[in-house]
């Protein structure tokens, strides 16, 4: 589904990314995104779920609470898909950086724009093996989420 609403510069949309990673490297996050789709405090794959942010945040170690253009992912989480090196060959991300503290800081395309179904299979499919997991349902008033959702 394309795209609506406003449209911001590249320039801008690549200050929303950096201000993440530095306060991701700053504070030691754990978990971090940069998304046009999240309207609560839960992630869109959150929502989709029907999980429960209070649930998922204490667990940020240990599994992955959502994935979005940009996304900050725990060191051990990193770890178990390979590490930062691995993340980087895989050519799903346009950047992959190391934060102090191990944390990883993935961006999936030079812009959010540039975030299309595509890119969310390809991110998916990289991340899949740490995210949360249960049984995704689409939302109604939540069609804008950039998830895939299986085909059943």
């Amino acid at each position: 589904m394309p795209r609506t609403g406003d449209r911001h510069p590249p320039e801008v949309q690549w200050r929303w990314a950096e201000a993440l990673k530095r306060q991701a490297a700053i504070t030691g996050a754990c978990y971090g995104h940069v998304t046009d789709d999240c309207l609560t405090d839960e992630t869109p794959l959150e929502t989709a779920l029907g999980a429960v942010d209070i649930v998922t945040i204490p667990r940020c170690e240990l599994e992955l609470r959502g994935y979005s253009w940009v996304t900050v992912c725990a060191g051990a989480l990193g770890a178990r898909l390979g590490g930062p090196a691995a993340l980087a060959a895989a050519g799903v991300f346009e950047e992959v950086d190391e934060l102090p503290g191990g944390a990883l800081f993935l961006r999936a395309t030079p812009t959010l724009d540039d975030y299309d179904e595509a890119a969310i299979e390809r991110v998916l499919t990289v991340l899949e093996p740490v995210l949360i997991k249960g049984d995704m349902r689409r939302v109604f008033g939540m069609e804008h989420l950039r998830l895939h959702f299986p085909t059943r």
